[in-house]
């Protein structure tokens, strides 16, 4: 069955398999959309969340609060409530929208791969390209910083694959202008994806002919552009790496084992293992090609730049505290450049190229229905739970656990005695400052892990910070999720709130009557 799907791709002309990217494009798109609508969790959203509206209400990253997530990611998110209003929905629409126009990308790239590479090159890579886009989007619902420097990488190798082959000068002319837009979008992305993606696009560009002055032109453009984005919301690139200083453990390959040593938990776990599954026969093929011709890597421009993706693609298995499913697209971009550039190896790697491409583009739909997402990231989706459909002004229209309405009734009413109260809502429930049009607090992180959202040596900086804020109340999650506020936070509630109420499913804080 297989080899007869692989003869029949190779006679099937490009234009039925561009043909069959554009309906999944937009099959994966509206049904990312229909997915939006069911279950939300607020402990990783919230910080996306949080930093976006900050921005949008005029908050300078940096001066006026402390933010660890990459530009790539709040300054989309500022956008999409700027052009479609401040929602949930906006942010999952929004996410449609650029990995389909990611997708249109790809596309475009692939007819240039179509010229210097030829249809079989373009067919397999597009293919891989446009699988990595719902790998990418469905699980997660939205825009994340991880995703998204791995998508900015896709787009950058994909530029390479073309510019390096040569071709005519308007051909290469656009070639270099698309990878010089990866390059500015990676230098604002995650580091831990880009920063490798950057050096290997240009390291293959070089290797490949593209020539010093052209590599240099491109590099420079790209971090010119850059800098003119950041310029939109007052921040400096030199600014930009300031905020990723002091930060701890991000950069230990320990996430291999998430789920299943770290953040434990069966369902991610599971997830975790169900991909390493999948993806086994096709590595050990790849591996094994490397070890008996590793010589012949580094003397072609193609198998180095595959081979280098595959690494990238590790790098995030092993630094990503994410699904590894989202780590597999720009692995299986570098496999497609591989295959298709060694012949004798055709038979049994692009076999499995096609069964673990769609195993996991099938693998992505499934995460994105039964919203696993949220389902292993905090209390508001939990296998099994009694669903109802509820309206809320930023959550919109959606089903969900009952915890979701009931938690914010909660903190509608603790809010409704005195409406103008400076409130401080505790970890996972960031997103709330948005979702209520309430500023966000100054000169403080947006989220609170110590080591990733801000530096453990600041910890009393923050304390500080804190205090000057002077909240009237505070509006918590369960005690456990307290153990990432700084300790000096947790002793001034101590000394200068109480609890008021008896809400249970959060914990309301007002100040002690001094007298004063």
């Amino acid at each position: 069955m297989g080899t007869a799907i692989l003869g029949s791709m190779k006679h099937t002309t490009y234009r039925f398999w561009i043909l069959v990217c554009i309906v999944s494009g937009l099959f994966v798109a509206w049904l990312n959309v229909v997915f939006g609508r069911y279950g939300f969790d607020g402990y990783d959203s919230s910080p996306m969340i949080d930093a976006g509206w900050r921005v949008y209400s005029g908050q300078v990253p940096g001066r006026d609060f402390l933010v660890t997530f990459p530009p790539s990611l709040y300054l989309p998110t500022a956008l999409l409530f700027r052009v479609f209003g401040v929602g949930w929905h906006s942010l999952v629409l929004g996410a449609s929208i650029f990995y389909g126009l990611m997708t249109l990308l790809g596309i475009r790239l692939s007819s240039l791969v179509r010229k210097t590479h030829g249809d079989d090159a373009a067919i397999w890579t597009v293919l891989a390209f446009t699988a990595g886009q719902a790998i990418l989007l469905l699980p997660g619902n939205t825009l994340w910083h991880a995703t998204m420097a791995m998508d900015f990488a896709m787009y950058g190798l994909y530029a390479v694959y073309v510019l390096c082959a040569g071709g005519g000068r308007w051909l290469r002319g656009e070639a270099a202008a698309h990878l010089t837009i990866a390059i500015a979008a990676l230098l604002l992305s995650k580091p831990n994806i880009a920063y490798p993606a950057i050096l290997l696009c240009l390291l293959v560009a070089f290797r490949g002919g593209v020539g010093k002055r052209l590599v240099g032109v491109i590099a420079t453009a790209g971090l010119a552009l850059a800098c003119l984005t950041l310029a939109s919301v007052h921040v400096s690139f030199v600014s930009m790496l300031g905020t990723y200083a002091g930060l701890t453990g991000r950069l230990m390959p320990k996430a291999f084992l998430a789920g299943i040593f770290y953040d434990k938990n069966t369902s991610f776990a599971l997830a975790n293992l169900l991909v390493y599954l999948l993806i086994a026969p096709l590595m050990v093929a790849i591996l094994f090609y490397a070890w008996r011709r590793w010589r012949s890597i580094w003397g072609s421009p193609v198998l180095l730049l595959g081979f280098g993706a595959i690494g990238i693609a590790l790098i995030g298995m092993g630094t990503n505290f994410q699904f590894k499913l989202s780590d597999t697209p720009l692995l299986l971009l570098g496999v497609a450049m591989v295959v298709t550039e060694v012949r004798g190896a055709e038979g049994i790697t692009r076999h499995r190229l096609l069964t673990v491409a769609c195993g996991l583009y099938l693998l992505s739909v499934y995460f994105g229905g039964i919203r696993l997402a949220v389902q292993v990231t905090g209390g508001w989706a939990a296998e099994g739970c009694y669903k109802i459909w509820f309206d809320d002004p930023f959550l919109g229209r959606m089903k969900g656990c009952s915890i979701i309405p009931e938690t914010l009734a909660e903190v509608d009413s603790a809010r409704g005695a005195n409406p103008q109260a400076r409130v401080f809502f505790g970890p996972g429930m960031e997103f709330l400052y948005a979702g209520r049009r309430i500023q966000s607090p100054l000169h403080m992180p947006n989220w609170w892990h110590p080591g990733s959202s801000y530096p453990i040596s600041k910890s009393g900086q923050m304390a500080e910070e804190w205090k000057k804020n002077h909240f009237d109340v505070l509006i918590l999650a369960p005690m456990e999720d307290r153990a990432q506020i700084p300790p000096g936070i947790l002793k001034t509630i101590d000394e200068e709130y109480v609890r008021v109420g008896q809400t249970s499913l959060t914990h309301v804080y007002a100040r002690r009557d001094t007298g004063k």
